[in-house]
């Protein structure tokens, strides 16, 4: 990993639980025996990194809706049509759709609500912001090679599902706040099983530059051969 420019994203650990100040420092662990290897480590702030969820949210969520609402076409794009798919959806949605996971009904909801509220303006207005997003991560890499945080912020829990629907969508969408901005910013990125936090597995991700899906596997290839990835965990008890 000689010469490799890491940028270490404050922002991308969070520490609000003992479960997640856990992952936190076995990732960070990781993230040195990289610099171990020749690797330049460099901590660095991007409060981008922070405000991205509320442009994702109104892209993922009424984006969604439109695709449910539409059977799954989308319309204006070119691209492969299959009325075939667009026939079973229709059925589909019209038979079964309380068989839904709560996450996807909610999202259904949110998404119709902004549509019928705002008439497309939110989304609108997430989809121009998303060219500012993917150019404030661009600018990073003038200084790094790639971007490095937990891929999640804990790691994989029991089921929960005495804790309710509530409880259930919020876990379930927390994990996803260091990989969302990336959907979002369209960047590559990976995740490497380097580290363990409380028994289980814990993702190192890096992001690279946008269109750098090699590097990222090279990257990838060279830690599996000088770090070796972590061994099958003992299951946590239940």
């Amino acid at each position: 990993l000689s010469g490799l420019r890491i940028g270490v994203v404050s922002e991308g650990f969070a520490s609000e639980s003992a479960e997640e100040r856990a992952t936190t420092a076995a990732v960070r662990a990781a993230i040195e025996r990289m610099a171990g290897e020749g690797a330049t480590v460099t901590e660095v702030s991007v409060p981008l990194h922070l405000q991205t969820g509320g442009v994702g949210f109104a892209i993922f969520h009424e984006g969604m809706a439109a695709v449910l609402r539409d059977n799954g076409q989308n319309y204006g794009l070119s691209g492969r049509y299959d009325p075939a798919f667009a026939t079973a959806m229709h059925e589909a949605l019209g038979r079964s759709i309380e068989e839904m996971s709560p996450q996807m009904k909610v999202a259904l909801i949110a998404g119709s609500y902004m549509h019928d509220t705002w008439g497309g303006e939110r989304y609108a207005r997430a989809r121009r912001l998303q060219s500012e997003v993917r150019t404030g991560y661009e600018r990073l890499f003038a200084d790094f090679d790639v971007l490095a945080m937990p891929t999640t912020p804990y790691v994989a829990t029991l089921p929960f599902a005495e804790e309710g629907i509530d409880g259930r969508i919020g876990a379930s969408w927390d994990n996803l706040r260091n990989t969302a901005p990336f959907n979002v910013s369209g960047h590559p990125a990976i995740s490497l099983p380097l580290a363990e936090a409380e028994g289980l597995p814990a993702g190192v991700m890096l992001v690279g530059p946008l269109f750098a899906d090699a590097l990222l596997l090279q990257i990838a290839y060279a830690c599996e051969q000088r770090l070796g990835w972590r061994g099958t965990p003992a299951r946590r008890a239940q």
